[in-house]
């Protein structure tokens, strides 16, 4: 019904990913159950992988159907699931495994290591306020910003995460999405940039208590229990209390999907969460807080967001022009209003051995393209 700019992102997105019929209808509901149930279209077959959630164990093997079988290098491709990153660096230490997947210390320790990668993700980390109810603090402009220039974003990824992450600018990542005349990234052209500035924490913070009528606040921050996302809540709950005088923070760090279930029904203060794009497109964010949207899960709220949002998807969908200034005007609203305050933009860290080559990495979509990679003895 409308023109779709982002449509040949979404052809990367694997929702899209075509599929062979026949096979489909012949495995039924054990289609792709397995690496034998299914058929493959790329450079690589899976072979060896005898189902989600038990098997540790599979492999990627050239695809000699492939049609541009003569690029890809690599016969086989093995795959391990470790579970703790101590148990990957270890092996690749041993030279055992040629790429690992490292977080938390262990990331921090290893990053001057010359086989240190940092493969930034489209996605970014950050808070959102319940303001479900009318009464809720957090519908205060003011409380909001106060919170968000209380946070050190450049401290947060340098001293505590130390694994490449980004302190975020806005609510769009960096690298994602480009303006379609000059290729200028988004993250350079947003106005609103979002800081740390204590002072003008603690004057937000004046105003709030005095439009609330309040004195104090206390209020509990809900995350996942990963050990890179318990040390952020933990500096974020510092750097609240000593900028905001009055303010009592704790912290709920609980399993993914405990934390899911509860950021869904509305079963929060403050929830650290996050989005990573499904496609590379400024919308894959901009969408999320659009009025009654599920994934907008404090319920912020702004007509002339939603009218920016709807403008980009509708009256100027085939203007790329004009779609761009609508998503920059979407994102300098709610950043104004800081309705979500972004914190930082997720890396994946790796140690990857000197000789692996021509790793392709993609913030969004599949994430990983193996078609060039090669082995340089």
């Amino acid at each position: 019904t409308t023109p779709t700019p982002y449509f040949q992102y979404l052809l990367a997105f694997p929702s899209f990913f075509p599929q062979s019929q026949a096979v489909v209808e012949d495995n039924g509901d054990q289609y792709a159950s397995t690496s034998d149930n299914a058929v493959y279209n790329g450079p690589f077959v899976l072979a060896g992988f005898d189902g989600p959630g038990t098997d540790t164990e599979w492999s990627y093997e050239k695809n000699d159907q492939y049609w541009d079988k003569e690029t890809v290098k690599l016969d086989t491709i093995n795959v391990s699931v470790v579970k703790e990153s101590s148990t990957s660096l270890n092996l690749f230490q041993d030279g055992q495994a040629d790429d690992v997947i490292l977080t938390g210390e262990l990331a921090q320790q290893m990053a001057n290591d010359e086989a240190f990668v940092s493969e930034p993700l489209a996605r970014t980390s950050y808070i959102e306020l319940n303001q479900r109810e009318e009464d809720s603090p957090f519908r205060n402009e003011d409380l909001r910003k106060a919170i968000s220039y209380a946070i050190d974003r450049d401290a947060l990824v340098t001293s505590i995460l130390g694994d490449g992450s980004l302190a975020s600018t806005g609510l769009i990542p960096k690298g994602m999405t480009f303006n379609p005349t000059d290729n200028t990234d988004f993250v350079d052209e947003e106005e609103s940039v979002i800081e740390y500035d204590q002072e003008k924490a603690k004057e937000h913070w004046e105003k709030a208590k005095e439009a609330l009528g309040i004195d104090s606040l206390s209020f509990e921050i809900l995350a996942s229990d990963t050990d890179s996302t318990k040390k952020a809540i933990e500096y974020i709950q510092s750097a609240i209390q000593d900028t905001l005088d009055g303010v009592k923070v704790s912290l709920s760090p609980v399993p993914f999907s405990v934390r899911l279930d509860r950021s869904n029904s509305g079963d929060f203060d403050v929830v650290m969460g996050g989005w990573g794009a499904d496609y590379a497109d400024a919308s894959s964010f901009t969408d999320l807080f659009v009025t009654d949207n599920s994934y907008n899960r404090g319920r912020w709220t702004s007509e002339e967001y939603d009218a920016a949002v709807k403008s980009s998807a509708t009256t100027n969908a085939g203007n790329p022009d004009a779609r761009w200034q609508d998503l920059l005007d979407a994102e300098k609203i709610i950043m104004d209003q800081q309705g979500v305050i972004p914190v930082y933009q997720n890396v994946e860290a790796h140690l990857r051995a000197p000789k692996v080559k021509g790793v392709v990495s993609h913030g969004a979509g599949a994430q990983y393209d193996y078609k060039w990679a090669v082995i340089e003895e």
